[in-house]
């Protein structure tokens, strides 16, 4: 009797677990099962899902809603995401190589440590995102306002060489802008690269006459002087201590 009222109590915990949570369905839960199944979900609804390391590469994502989703350490590689709402979505530490994000929508995208390794963006498209550490993004989708804060951060953060990098980006976007010119200059300071940084603020100074700015021309030309009259006495000194 005990036996038989066991099973009769482990039957109605069962309806009640599978009509509750399982059954039937929601749009979303429908959605998550088609995407993992196939790979496949254009214009689904997927907001705020959780799964995180999961192998997604290949994936057709058109216009789907990932808002708040945290795909964190997922293979995005080569995933369609055209169009798709990623709004606050967590794809930080993912590798999302060769993956199309045309018209995707990229406010406060979480791309920390992701791998974008010729990935398709729009224009600008990183600018309200969050991609430090980030590697493989291709310069040209980025404005000259985005490498130069990057830079500027990654100065912050002591990592002078990354901060090179983007510096000499921004002189590229905006070759006629004094301030990524000097902010190059301090990072190649900052590593040792004396007659670089030197070289940079005499370009620095050149580009401030052109511009009419003649008393910053003159001040930057007179700092440009006074670091290569101090690295020239260093060398002389250092020579005398040799002999």
């Amino acid at each position: 009797m005990r036996y038989l009222t066991a099973l009769y109590s482990l039957a109605f915990f069962s309806i009640l677990v599978f009509t509750s949570s399982v059954w039937p369905l929601s749009f979303q839960d429908k959605d998550l099962y088609k995407l993992l199944k196939t790979k496949r979900c254009d214009e689904c609804s997927l907001e705020g899902i959780d799964i995180v390391n999961t192998d997604l590469s290949g994936a057709s994502l058109v216009n789907t809603l990932l808002k708040n989703s945290n795909l964190s350490g997922s293979n995005l590689d080569g995933v369609d995401l055209r169009g798709a709402n990623l709004t606050h979505a967590n794809l930080s530490a993912t590798t999302l190589r060769e993956a199309d994000l045309t018209g995707a929508i990229l406010q406060g995208t979480n791309f920390i440590e992701s791998d974008l390794t010729d990935a398709v963006l729009d224009f600008g498209s990183l600018s309200t995102s969050n991609w430090q550490f980030a590697i493989g993004i291709n310069p040209k989708y980025l404005t000259f306002i985005d490498v130069y804060n990057a830079g500027v951060s990654e100065y912050k953060g002591n990592r002078f060489r990354n901060a090179e990098k983007f510096f000499l980006e921004a002189i590229k976007k905006e070759p006629g802008n004094i301030k990524p010119l000097l902010a190059c200059s301090s990072t190649r300071l900052k590593q040792g690269k004396t007659q670089l940084a030197v070289e940079d603020l005499y370009t620095a100074s050149e580009l401030s006459l052109t511009l009419g700015q003649e008393e910053d021309a003159i001040l930057i030309k007179q700092l440009a002087d006074e670091i290569q009259k101090i690295e020239k006495d260093s060398e002389r000194q250092r020579k005398t201590e040799k002999d």
